[in-house]
């Protein structure tokens, strides 16, 4: 006599219990994971807006290259003024930002030969994790154009709201990484 391999009547229910009990954990873990992801967990939020502050085609940055600085404080604030302005004549005053809640991002386009030069800050930044990404503009003088023969600098400030982000990544208007800074 054969012996039928197989699933009894009652094992099947049984099992047939226990599998949709897996499914639906399957499923609950899923809608889980989704619901995580799209709440922040995968370190990604929506645009954060950058308050343009003051800019201008002449600091007292005398750098060759784009450079760039935070400013978390009060004092940090003033010694970034400094680099804008003559000491005591910062186009902006402290008590406009703040720092419990904001901090101050500058850009400094180095020394140009003419005018028409320029640096700024888009609209909007990114926040990617303990990351805050801000994209810069630069626009130079058309080489057939009339410009004054005059040595510039131009300079950006701008305004960012203070979160959890340890760092701030500044990339030029294509994507490009130029400089990545420590918030201090």
């Amino acid at each position: 006599m054969a012996v039928k391999q197989g699933i009894k009547c009652s094992n099947y229910k049984q099992f047939m219990g226990r599998a949709f009990h897996f499914w639906v954990a399957v499923l609950l873990v899923a809608v889980t994971c989704m619901v995580v992801t799209s709440s922040g967990c995968r370190q990604y939020s929506p645009d954060m807006k950058v308050r343009a502050l003051a800019s201008g085609a002449h600091s007292q940055d005398r750098g060759r290259d784009v450079r760039f600085a935070v400013a978390a404080d009060p004092e940090s604030f003033r010694v970034l003024s400094g680099r804008i302005a003559a000491p005591g004549r910062s186009p902006v005053d402290a008590d406009e930002i703040d720092f419990e809640s904001e901090m101050v991002i500058a850009a400094f386009m180095g020394v140009c030969p003419t005018a028409g030069y320029s640096i700024s800050f888009d609209k909007t930044a990114r926040s990617r994790g303990n990351t805050l990404e801000v994209r810069i503009r630069t626009s130079s003088p058309a080489a057939e154009g009339a410009v004054a023969q005059v040595i510039t600098s131009p300079y950006t400030l701008a305004v960012v709201e203070r979160t959890s982000f340890s760092r701030i990544r500044f990339l030029s208007a294509d994507g490009r990484e130029l400089k990545v800074m420590e918030v201090p």
